[in-house]
């Protein structure tokens, strides 16, 4: 049961971008539909789990949230620029990469050898995975200049998700407690965003309510990792979740038909990006019990 329960978030993120781009819209529509999803699940775990707050606590959920926001926007337009597959991996390697740095240099999170040993290695694994994916057999200054972009949005999301993650730890918020502060500070970004981008889509049309689907699968990997690492700690949880990239790129050659999209040669690059990418995030959640 216990390991039933730590493939749960696993399946949830790696199904959610599967199901984003086969509902469609553009990304301001997934986006808004997915922060509403986040909030009504969010309003569920408040109306029967009643957590307490404190003031620290709300701000830094708030703040974790509209870091969110931009965080998941950009990954969103990344899967236009880059396709479902490819920029979900390369947003897993960026984050990662970026997560590590600021851990490192800012909370000092490995200070023994074997600490950094491994840490070092995992950010290897995460960079070659990342360079394994971006592989394309076709070399126009094209798809250059589409991968610039792709990377850029990806790097800037990479950033917004890092101050998501951390926020939560400066303000010592955890656990249930979190998810419903940090749910508003989700929709006021969205909602902010969609005054300033995708102004040719509307923004509260029957695609955007069909994202809420996704945004409730989304809200749902958060709230089963929050489980997962109460049943089998915070190291094998996170560890666990990181199977999330495996799920997503069987699910996007099994749905998405994306594997048609590809050369063989590139396929073989992308599985094998998506094979070191997990295994460097994994060495990443062993980092603290070494």
């Amino acid at each position: 049961m216990e390991f039933l329960i730590g493939l749960l978030p696993a399946f949830f993120w790696g199904f959610t971008p599967v199901v984003v781009n086969k509902l469609g819209g553009k990304p301001i529509n997934q986006q808004l539909g997915t922060s509403f999803g986040c909030g009504i699940l969010a309003l569920g775990i408040f109306i029967f789990a009643k957590p307490e707050f404190t003031t620290q606590v709300i701000i830094g959920c708030i703040i974790s949230g509209l870091a969110w926001s931009v965080g998941q926007l950009c990954q969103y337009t990344s899967y236009v620029i880059l396709g479902t597959s490819k920029a979900f991996a390369l947003s897993i390697s960026i984050e990662m990469v970026l997560n590590a740095v600021v851990g490192v240099l800012v909370f000092h999170e490995w200070s023994t050898m074997s600490q950094i040993v491994l840490g070092l290695s995992a950010i290897a694994c995460v960079i070659l995975g990342g360079n394994l994916t971006s592989f394309t057999s076709e070399k126009s200054t094209a798809n250059k200049e589409q991968f610039k972009k792709g990377f850029i949005t990806l790097f800037i999301g990479a950033c917004g998700f890092c101050v998501w993650n951390y926020a939560l730890r400066v303000a010592g918020a955890d656990g249930i407690g979190a998810l419903c502060p940090q749910a508003i500070g989700m929709i006021i970004g969205s909602l902010t965003l969609s005054c300033f981008v995708g102004k040719d889509a509307k923004r509260f049309d029957v695609t955007t309510f069909k994202q809420i689907i996704p945004g409730l699968i989304y809200a749902a990997a958060n709230a089963t990792l929050v489980l997962s690492n109460m049943v089998n700690g915070v190291a094998v949880g996170y560890t666990m979740a990181q199977l999330c990239l495996v799920i997503e790129t069987l699910l996007g050659f099994a749905i998405l038909k994306e594997h048609k999209h590809k050369t063989p040669a590139e396929l073989k690059h992308s599985i094998a990006g998506a094979i070191f990418i997990t295994a460097g995030c994994i060495m990443v959640g062993l980092v603290g019990y070494v």
